[in-house]
């Protein structure tokens, strides 16, 4: 798989004002699969399987990662599997990391379990690594023909100290059970959760959740299953759910199968709505029903 066109890495600080808008949180029963791209702030307590690229990032201690992170700033709670390409990185006590971390600073708190290598890199490594067009494994292969200046340099190493508390770009969710794709995230892969969904971003591929919300200015292309799903942004693909609203700024491109339906005046719809959400499993609990009943007169 090919990994899309990543935007210009971050060397500095973002404006204040623009963080509320670019932080998203994936909470502990969140799966995603792919490959996640935001100028912003991304904090995982829960699963990710793939490439995520992030101005910080901050794996909490129930969450884990598989595959490479290139951020400015990563904290490091949980469990990760792969390489790190940061300017700033620290492992707390509880981290457990496998793999490479290429960085400029590290801390690396008594109690972490590291097992990887860490090369020292400048800040123009970094610089470049977001100008690139990558696939999964290219960074790497890249990566030696900008290794040997740096080799001569003097590594910047924070000395082990303790920290208790995560770092202060950690994102806490704003409303417990949600995970939250933020504007400035866009995902390319599969998004699963068993709690609900708040899309405010860009989702190329199917998501399954609880609730899941699909704001004004979100752009979902692929299926979308949940026990109600909330449109009020743009869905390009299908909705399979019970309860389905379309809002005054809901723009449909699709089937919408469900159950029970909403649709505002306003609304934008161009495909087939039928009933069928949640009609087979009722169908089942029915029969099953039945058979027990008659079983029961015996």
């Amino acid at each position: 798989m090919i990994a899309p066109p990543l935007p210009k890495f971050r060397t500095a600080s973002r404006d204040q004002r623009d963080t509320r808008l670019s932080k998203s949180y994936l909470g502990s029963a969140f799966t995603a699969k792919g490959f996640l791209d935001t100028d912003g702030d991304i904090h995982i307590d829960g699963t990710v399987f793939g490439r995520v690229c992030a101005d910080s990032l901050s794996l909490g201690t129930g969450g884990y990662l598989e595959g490479d992170v290139v951020a400015r700033e990563v904290h490091i709670g949980g469990r990760l599997n792969g390489r790190i390409f940061a300017l700033n990185v620290t492992l707390d006590s509880s981290a457990d990391v496998t793999g490479r971390i290429f960085h400029h600073e590290v801390t690396v708190v008594k109690g972490a379990k590291v097992d990887a290598r860490m090369p020292w890199r400048p800040p123009s490594y970094f610089e470049s690594l977001r100008n690139e067009k990558a696939s999964e494994t290219n960074v790497d292969q890249t990566a030696p023909a900008r290794e040997n200046p740096a080799i001569s340099a003097t590594p910047v190493v924070k000395p082990t100290q303790e920290i208790t508390q995560p770092p202060s770009k950690a994102v806490a969710p704003s409303v417990p059970g949600v995970s939250v794709i933020s504007k400035a995230l866009k995902v390319t892969g599969q998004l699963e959760s068993t709690e609900d969904i708040r899309i405010e971003g860009e989702v190329d591929g199917d998501i399954r959740g609880v609730f899941v919300t699909v704001g004004s200015g979100a752009n979902v292309k692929g299926t979308v299953y949940g026990s109600s799903v909330e449109l009020s942004g743009s869905i390009t693909g299908k909705i399979e759910a019970e309860k389905v609203v379309l809002t005054s700024t809901a723009r449909m491109t699709g089937d919408v199968i469900h159950r029970d339906i909403k649709i505002e005046s306003g609304a934008f719809i161009d495909g087939h709505c039928r009933p069928g959400a949640g009609m087979d499993a009722d169908k089942s609990a029915s029969r099953a029903s039945k058979s027990t009943a008659a079983l029961s007169r015996i």
